[in-house]
């Protein structure tokens, strides 16, 4: 049951199925990676052989030949690195010469990933002065530095977009799902590091200890590189702690295993494996369906709204809005409609905002910015006499003084 729960946390991770759909090297790199920590495990399962054997450089050659593969996928396979050479070294942990036999396995190995992926750093090195390819990554004025409270922030945001952000960022469920991942994923890592702690999940330098060690090193530098990317660049993508999806399940049900005791952790096993699996079918219709349905919708769609005829420039006219819940209430959430129209082509990508605030505007309780027509279908490939819908989807803060008169103020920007 519990190796149905750790397939679960990767198979039914909805923000990874997502990613998975599309053309997209991550795919990749997951599974070169868990591969390679499956090999590293061997590597140090066979740390008690006294004499190195044809299946042990085997395992060497094959681990080098994964990397190797990982390395060219994605220069964020590179933190696999270190994790690889601790496994090599404990792997000839009990062999008669081990510091020899380490040495040897460790050329074969970094001989074997120089050989695969060597050339195209190399490559980046002598064309563009840039062997990591990092730099087009970078914010355009090249000088982002985030204070730490920005990093702690945008660490949040990547740690959402790990289990449940869809579209560039764009799409995301309910704030309450959040936190019930961000619950039981603390409760899974707090019971790890106690039962560590205690001993009861290992002692000393036992081969369990090891491999829990290199699980955990890997998880620490997928972590590490993240916190890197956040602090050179402005993107939180939780797909970047790939690499380490299935470590990280790992840990999370090693954790809840002895929070629950034996006794109960069958019952749970199933209960994240079902739950799971129901929201990431769920995830397809009640949160991508609508958010990538056609924007282009009849005139007479438009008819059934508030009507404003309100015109912007560009030859930008807002036809009209509906707000559903007519009486939302604080905590909850408010869809607003607006139905766009514009009599020429619009030469460059605009954003609208949507403020909701009292009479005072500046004293907005709840505001969003999107791209004009969304990211699917931008402003800028707008046709003449279009009606274009838009679904802004506004949470209401639960201190929002009520009852009260609330004014909604839409604006647009390049």
């Amino acid at each position: 049951s519990l190796v149905f729960a750790a397939t679960a946390l990767v198979a039914f991770n909805p923000a990874f199925l997502f990613v998975t759909t599309g053309v997209t090297n991550d795919a990749l790199l997951f599974a070169l990676s868990t591969w390679a920590y499956v090999l590293m495990v061997q590597l140090v399962l066979r740390g008690g052989d006294s004499e190195p054997t044809r299946a042990s450089w085997a395992l060497v050659l094959l681990l080098g030949v994964t990397l190797g593969l990982s390395a060219l996928t994605k220069q964020s396979a590179l933190a696999l690195l270190p994790v690889a050479a601790l496994a090599v070294i404990w792997g000839t942990r009990g062999q008669a010469q081990p510091r020899r036999a380490a040495v040897l396995w460790l050329l074969l190995l970094v001989g074997v990933i120089a050989l695969l992926a060597g050339w195209w750093y190399l490559n980046n090195t002598l064309a563009y002065g840039d062997p990591l390819g990092f730099q087009p990554h970078q914010t355009p004025e090249g000088d982002w530095r985030p204070s730490p409270i920005q990093i702690i922030r945008q660490l949040g945001q990547a740690l959402k977009g790990y289990w449940a952000v869809f579209g560039w960022g764009l799409i995301e469920v309910e704030p309450m799902l959040y936190v019930i991942i961000a619950l039981f994923s603390l409760e899974g890592l707090a019971a790890l590091f106690f039962s560590l702690l205690s001993g009861r999940l290992c002692s000393g330098s036992s081969v369990t200890c090891r491999i829990l060690a290199v699980v955990g090193f890997g998880v620490l530098l997928n972590l590490l590189g993240m916190l890197l990317w956040l602090w050179r660049t402005s993107a939180p993508y939780g797909r970047l702690l790939y690499p380490t999806l299935g470590p990280v399940a790992v840990l999370l049900v090693l954790g809840w295993q002895h929070w629950l005791g034996r006794r109960h952790h069958r019952l749970f096993a199933w209960v994240i494996t079902l739950t799971l699996g129901l929201f990431a079918v769920s995830v397809p219709w009640r949160y991508l369906r609508p958010a990538y349905a056609d924007p282009v919708v009849s005139a007479p769609d438009a008819e059934n709204t508030m009507p404003v005829d309100v015109r912007f420039a560009n030859d930008l006219r807002l036809i009209g809005y509906r707000m559903e819940p007519q009486d939302a209430k604080p905590g909850e959430c408010t869809n607003f409609t607006l139905y766009w129209q514009a009599t020429r082509e619009i030469d460059a990508p605009l954003t609208v905002f949507v403020q909701l605030a009292p009479n005072d505007p500046e004293q907005h309780v709840a505001s969003i910015n999107d791209y004009l027509g969304g990211s699917h279908y931008p402003s800028d490939v707008w046709q003449p006499d279009e009606t274009i819908r838009q679904v802004h989807r506004l949470q209401l803060p639960d201190d929002m003084p009520v009852p009260g008169v609330y004014w909604f103020t839409v604006g647009l920007y390049e």
